[in-house]
């Protein structure tokens, strides 16, 4: 299972190796058979898609939650950036059609690895956690893009949050269960080494790399 396919080219020449990270990994694009999606924002989705808006990924069903794929399929936008990000969004929705995996807070994702909601930063943002006896892992999505910042303190936003109240709510209790059950724990905009667990620290948290 891949989890997101980063940006391809959209944000320059520092981006988009997500191939040749893979076959450093020695993965082919056909050995990918889950491809996860934790939200449909372009530096999430745009990896999966050919320049001509085909699928990379031929073997791969691609999952997706339900809130975020009736959002990005139906919502009417009125903003520019979001008109291009939700033309990207089809054109992936598009590209993985009569394999596509729509989930919900719970569902399984493949073996031992369940679907976690996160919503806020989009309607329906998720990230995932893992699960081995009292062993536990949590992927956060974009929970926080700032990690220092909005770790230290919980209740600052960013602006890429379509909703930054709800998003908000979702920070502060992902991050008090993390730091509450002694969850290991990473994200989608987390500085390397990006693999650690939290620390209470007054109104929030250090992160505690390892």
């Amino acid at each position: 299972m891949l989890v997101d396919a980063g940006p391809r080219d959209l944000f320059g020449e520092t981006c988009g190796f997500l191939g040749d990270a893979l076959a450093e990994a020695g993965i082919a694009n056909d050995d990918i058979t889950h491809l996860y999606f934790t939200h449909l924002h372009p530096d999430h989705i745009a990896g999966a898609l050919t320049k001509d808006g085909q699928a990379v990924f031929e073997k791969a069903q691609m999952i997706v939650s339900e809130a975020d794929h009736k959002f990005w399929s139906s919502e009417v936008f009125t903003d520019e950036t979001l008109i291009q990000w939700q033309g990207l969004a089809k054109a992936s929705i598009a590209a993985y059609a009569g394999r596509t995996e729509q989930i919900k807070d719970g569902d399984t994702l493949i073996k031992g690895i369940t679907a976690l909601n996160l919503p806020g930063h989009t309607p329906g943002h998720m990230g995932f956690r893992a699960d081995d006896g009292s062993d536990s892992f949590v992927h956060v999505g974009d929970i926080a893009h700032a990690q220092t910042l909005q770790f230290t303190n919980p209740e600052i936003g960013i602006a890429f949050d379509i909703d930054m109240d709800t998003a908000r709510a979702t920070r502060k209790r992902t991050l008090d269960m993390i730091a509450t059950d002694g969850m290991k724990m990473s994200g989608g905009h987390m500085l390397q080494p990006n693999i650690g667990t939290l620390k209470r620290a007054g109104s929030g948290y250090t992160f505690v790399k390892g």
